[in-house]
């Protein structure tokens, strides 16, 4: 009984060590092998850059003038004087007259900031049509997305709701 005793006292504390020095192992490898596959992108990314800096320094300069682009797109302020004045030259030239310009209370919406603007032009049916499809058909690089919705018309004199979209930067 003595014997299995110290058999026992000496067994059993490692069978409990060594398991948990495993897994400490394990999670410390895999967090080595993460940074040195984040090491490996960044020299590839220098090795690429001084085999061709010309052609890296063109990527690089694509890349922020695309970020342009879409930040006007999606800009970080929702700037209704912007909106109205977008809405006005587009309404002059479609042959119609912006009469009603009404910003409704910004709202947030996940990281998004929304304004809904009620509006109302003069002018013929073509033109709004026109309006519609000029500044709210989809987004695109380089200019402001809006959507339209409630659009009404009765004789020259059409209503509709602009919503308008920001994403404010991060800081």
């Amino acid at each position: 009984m003595k014997l299995l005793s110290i058999l026992l006292a000496l067994v059993v504390p490692p069978a409990i060590y060594f398991p948990t020095v495993e897994a400490r192992h394990d999670r410390e490898q895999r967090a080595a092998d993460q940074q040195l596959a984040r090491i490996e992108g960044r020299a590839q990314d220098a090795r690429t850059a001084q085999q061709d800096p010309t052609g890296f320094q063109q990527d690089a300069a694509h890349l922020a003038q695309d970020i342009e682009q879409y930040r006007v797109t999606l800009p970080p302020t929702l700037a209704t004087s912007d909106i109205f004045r977008l809405l006005e030259q587009s309404t002059g030239r479609n042959g119609l007259r912006l009469v009603r310009f009404a910003p409704r209370a910004p709202a947030k919406s996940g990281p998004l900031e929304i304004v809904s603007i009620e509006a109302e032009t003069e002018g013929p049916p073509d033109g709004v049509a026109a309006l519609l499809r000029d500044l709210g058909d989809r987004p695109q690089p380089g200019r402001r997305y809006l959507t339209f919705s409630g659009v009404t018309s009765s004789g020259t004199h059409t209503s509709f709701v602009v919503t308008a979209y920001a994403l404010p930067d991060e800081n």
